[in-house]
């Protein structure tokens, strides 16, 4: 892990991990906790306060069995969140939609749009969260036969 320290104080860890990948080689996981070590009222101790990331928001969306899916990268931060995969599957666009859609309704979120043509599949989504309230999108498209890309969003939604 690696760690720096903000202007303001707060100092950001981020966490490697590592994990074998079926087809050989490694998927690589990178996580950034954000802890705010400012003085207390109590002297001197750092106040060690996780602030939730929006990476943490979005639920772990897995392949169907079967197909390959693998990260391709994301970032973000406190008020937004992307990541992209690779997926190799079988399945028409419009399945593969429905099966990750699942998952995001198993994890507590609410579809409030979705289209899906031949190549490209949208869904925007809404949830309340301990951060407050956020909208997630899932976009899926055809690279070509059997070959997708994945790119799931999310933001904060200000709720003013």
């Amino acid at each position: 892990f690696a760690f720096k320290v903000d202007a303001d104080g707060t100092r950001r860890v981020v966490e490697v991990s590592f994990r074998p990948r079926p087809a050989g080689g490694s998927f690589v996981q990178l996580r950034s906790v954000a802890y705010d070590l400012a003085p207390t009222a109590l002297g001197d101790r750092a106040q060690q306060r996780q602030t939730p990331l929006l990476s943490d928001v979005l639920p772990r969306l897995e392949p169907p069995v079967g197909d390959f899916q693998a990260t391709r990268g994301g970032g973000g931060g406190t008020d937004n969140y992307d990541s992209e995969a690779e997926l190799i599957s079988e399945y028409a666009i419009s399945d593969l939609m429905t099966h990750y859609g699942r998952q995001m309704e198993a994890a507590g979120w609410t579809a409030v749009g979705e289209n899906v043509t031949a190549d490209f599949a949208t869904s925007a989504w809404t949830k309340n969260h301990d951060v407050g309230p956020v909208a997630a999108s899932l976009l899926i498209r055809s690279v070509e036969e059997a070959e997708y890309r994945l790119r799931a969003m999310v933001v904060t939604v200000d709720d003013r």
